[in-house]
């Protein structure tokens, strides 16, 4: 009686006890079971924290083989839909917790490109192993070099995650053959063309080439919405990578 389970809120309430200054605080009181507190625990922490798309694949992975839901249950936790998660889940197991671990979180890389390097894995073009020893040099080097300051690392990505996997993109997508490598580059094909889905429909495709990005939206009113509000998401997600850069 008179006692209560902390749902969320830890290290607020760490900082009250330790401050002089608050006598009193508002708190939310609720009953509930433990499902529904893991639940609100999940939500608030998935609000305060932006992360990256494999750490995202990741625990939705853990969630459902924790015995937490199944893929429906989670994508209705994490607000996206059962599609999502279930190609995030799909990723993951391709690649393997091991080596995405080697990479580190790599915020910035989307599902595009995981999904690329999934599917390369899945062809057996390169040893999973020799992957992750690739990750983890690099890793390692890059943040050595972080540290320590190097100027020959200025031109490279500024977070060591995002050099390991984009030695391993490198490493896991181009095969040793030199008479492939003239033929690729003869051909000009694009190296990347995902369909993006929104409640399970293609509303989209990305294609990467050699000259860059580009994002296909076809006809249609959100393409026209799209196109009317160009600038505004431009700047909102140019924003967005500044802050993961940063980070």
């Amino acid at each position: 009686p008179d006692r209560y389970l902390l749902v969320y809120g830890r290290r607020r309430l760490q900082a009250i006890r330790n401050s002089s200054k608050v006598g009193t605080v508002r708190a939310l009181i609720a009953s509930m079971g433990e499902d529904a507190a893991v639940r609100a625990q999940i939500s608030e922490n998935m609000a305060r924290r932006d992360l990256s798309f494999i750490e995202r694949a990741l625990f939705a992975q853990e969630l459902v083989e924790t015995g937490f839901g199944n893929q429906t249950q989670v994508a209705e936790v994490l607000t996206v839909t059962k599609s999502s998660i279930s190609m995030a889940i799909s990723i993951a197991e391709l690649i393997g917790r091991d080596l995405i671990r080697a990479i580190g979180p790599a915020h910035g890389i989307g599902r595009p490109r995981w999904e690329a390097l999934s599917k390369a894995i899945e062809a057996g073009r390169t040893n999973p192993d020799r992957l992750i020893k690739i990750a983890e040099t690099v890793r390692n080097e890059a943040e050595e070099s972080i540290v320590v300051g190097d100027s020959l690392a200025q031109n490279e990505p500024n977070d060591a995650s995002m050099r390991a996997f984009e030695a391993v993109f490198k490493a896991a997508a181009l095969p040793d053959s030199p008479a492939t490598k003239v033929k690729q580059a003869s051909a000009r094909k694009p190296k990347l063309s995902v369909d993006l889905p929104v409640d399970g429909r293609t509303a989209a495709k990305l294609v990467r080439s050699d000259k860059g990005v580009s994002l296909d939206l076809g006809k249609g009113p959100f393409a026209d919405w799209i196109e009317s509000h160009g600038q505004d998401l431009i700047e909102e997600l140019h924003a967005r990578w500044i802050q993961h850069r940063d980070d």
